[in-house]
């Protein structure tokens, strides 16, 4: 009989699994259940690319290391806990298919039953991303739970900006006539303040102990080819332009200009010489269940995913031309993010547009290859999430921009007005 004193048990499903696999070491002093249909999933899926394969194959090898420690059925030391795998389990009474929910469902039930002396019902966990296994769990008498570790104390809801009304005319003048404003405020690190005082306004960014004047829409113009149309893409486009700020993150409503003004920028920084070139990524992820394998070399490949990029050449553009003359000269680069690591990229503006399909392991490891004079920018809407293992909170974009919000590298910025057509807003409102 096991002695778990006042430890808790918890029941991991395979969507905790693939969407981290760092999330094996973070449930404390807790013992660990896998349910043999865990590692039947987790099979099918070592073969798929990017992170959910990588995560599936890291979690084979670890339990491939534990055999080590006697057998898995029977519990193994693992990280100060014991972790068991959990076989020859029969589905209660209340399910009647064998499929592998409900084979985890039953998992978590044996689990209470085996041990109910040492085990009370607020003692036995599962913890999963599938919400319609929280809710049968619910309905079984199984408490469950979201895996949130790495959005858990973070504001993922975070703006990058807000109003301030508590200035005064004076010093608002003062701004205007200097460029900076010293404060006794303290707000989040680079972040842009719509400064009010009656019918005077300005807009500023918090540095360090002070707000500086951001720059005016001729400026804008003048340093990107871009005329904001809104006072954030006026943010976006000041601090695309900061040497000083090597990572931004944009969010909000399609058609906003996200990916639009990220590229009109990183043109003009090209052609003046700031970077060498453009590299653009995406994670392969789509609406639907996708076209399947694409013949061809990684160019070919890649053809569909770079639409966006064509789309938006021809909108500043007319045509391809320009964008035909930069590849040609090699200052835009496409790189996958299934090949990105171990690269370093130096000298670069990076595009990442749909981040918000990426895991926060799979922004790490973009984040990791930035060298000296290389700027990131991350687009996306965490409204369109197509991964299944995410959602608003959980993604990597929402979490990146929560954990870097009180660091001075970076940079955000939630846009709240689309302009791509009226029945494209109306259509994000209506159907929210």
């Amino acid at each position: 009989m096991i002695e778990l004193k006042k430890k808790k048990c918890v029941i991991v499903d395979t969507s905790v699994l693939l969407y981290d696999a760092q999330s094996i070491y973070n449930f404390g002093s807790n013992d660990i259940y896998l349910p043999f249909a865990v590692l039947e999933e987790l099979d099918k899926k070592k073969t798929e690319p990017g992170a959910i394969g990588e995560n599936a194959r890291f979690i084979n090898r670890l339990l491939d290391k534990l055999r080590k420690e006697g057998p898995l059925h029977m519990g193994v030391p693992f990280n100060d806990v014991k972790l068991t795998v959990l076989t020859n389990i029969k589905l209660c009474k209340e399910l009647e298919e064998e499929n592998n929910d409900n084979v985890i469902l039953s998992a978590a039930l044996h689990v209470q039953d085996t041990y109910e002396d040492q085990i009370r019902y607020d003692r036995v966990k599962l913890i999963t991303k599938d919400i319609n296994l929280r809710v049968k769990s619910d309905v079984l008498g199984i408490l469950s739970a979201d895996y949130y570790a790495n959005y858990e104390g973070i504001d993922t809801k975070w703006s990058g900006w807000r109003k301030v009304d508590s200035v005064s005319k004076e010093q608002i003048d003062e701004l205007y006539s200097k460029g900076v404003l010293y404060t006794k405020s303290s707000y989040a690190q680079n972040e842009f303040l719509v400064l009010e005082s009656g019918t005077n306004s300005a807009l500023g960014q918090y540095k360090g102990d002070k707000i500086i004047l951001v720059s005016s829409k001729d400026s804008c113009h003048k340093e990107t080819g871009c005329t904001p149309k809104n006072k954030e893409q006026q943010f976006a486009l000041h601090t695309l332009t900061d040497d000083d700020i090597p990572l931004i993150t944009l969010t909000g409503l399609p058609g906003s200009g996200k990916t639009f003004l990220s590229f009109m920028a990183g043109i003009k920084l090209v052609a003046d010489g700031a970077y060498e070139r453009i590299v653009y990524t995406r994670p392969i992820t789509t609406v639907d269940k996708g076209l399947g394998f694409l013949p061809g070399d990684i160019e070919e490949k890649w053809a569909p995913y770079l639409a966006p990029i064509e789309d938006n050449f021809r909108n500043a553009f007319g045509d391809l031309s320009y964008f035909s003359i930069m590849k040609e000269k090699g200052q835009i680069d496409i790189a996958p993010i299934s090949y990105m690591r171990g690269r370093s990229f130096k000298n670069c503006y990076i595009i990442v547009d749909e981040a918000q399909n990426c895991t926060p392991h799979e922004l790490k490891t973009i984040i990791t290859r930035m060298a000296e004079n290389s700027k990131l920018i991350l687009c996306g809407d965490t409204k369109q999430i197509d991964n299944v293992y995410m959602d608003e909170n959980s993604n990597g974009l929402s979490i990146i921009t929560g954990k870097f919000k009180p660091s001075d590298l970076a940079a955000h910025i939630t846009f709240t007005k689309g302009y791509r057509s009226r029945l494209a807003t109306e259509g994000d409102r209506i159907l929210e």
